[in-house]
């Protein structure tokens, strides 16, 4: 009896080790640009050039469920704003972004600009950019499929815009407010 009793224990424990193998196998991995469990703003910038006006800012701000992060228009001039990340990832282990916005006041948007990008528009200082986002007021998980989106593959290295808008040219967009609980790049196994 106590044999049985022995190998049943062994194979209820294999079950729980392939059970839990099986799980964490299944689980996505993630390399977060924010986290409202780990707030940390330290790699987004708000200024493109050293002497440069910054026309938005990023910050955080406490939540009832945690800190999230609020991007802010500051421009009485213009009708838009953005904060930006440079990312280096290997495209193909984590093709898709994937944002939790909060809220918006306004309009909100996603611009990724590499590069290596074929057949996208060009911006004022030529760069070649894709709209991961064009400009919407809807809040809740958004996610994108940079594969197809963009056509990179392999390890690439990109600025990731995120923005603020009015809608409007004609309205600036001073005081207009985004906020999101977090951004990352989810991976495959």
């Amino acid at each position: 009896m106590k044999k049985v009793t022995v190998l049943f224990l062994i194979c209820l424990a294999s079950v729980a080790g392939l059970v839990s193998f099986a799980t964490a196998a299944m689980m996505p991995d993630y390399i977060y640009l924010f986290d409202k469990n780990k707030p940390d703003l330290t790699n987004w910038r708000d200024k493109f050039e050293d002497n440069a006006s910054t026309n938005a800012k990023i910050f955080l701000e406490d939540s009832p469920e945690g800190k999230v992060a609020v991007i802010e228009g500051l421009s009485d001039k213009e009708s838009f704003g953005c904060v930006y990340q440079d990312v280096t990832v290997d495209v193909d282990k984590y093709p898709v972004l994937e944002i939790d916005v909060n809220s918006a006041s306004k309009m909100w948007y996603i611009i990724l600009v590499c590069e290596n990008l074929k057949d996208k528009e060009v911006d004022f200082d030529n760069n070649k950019f894709v709209r991961l986002q064009f400009d919407t007021d809807r809040a809740g998980k958004h996610t994108y499929n940079l594969k197809a989106l963009t056509g990179l593959t392999g390890e690439q290295t990109f600025r990731l815009k995120v923005g603020i808008a009015t809608g409007d040219v004609y309205i600036p967009a001073v005081g207009v407010k985004m906020v999101f609980r977090s951004l990352k790049l989810v991976g495959t196994k």
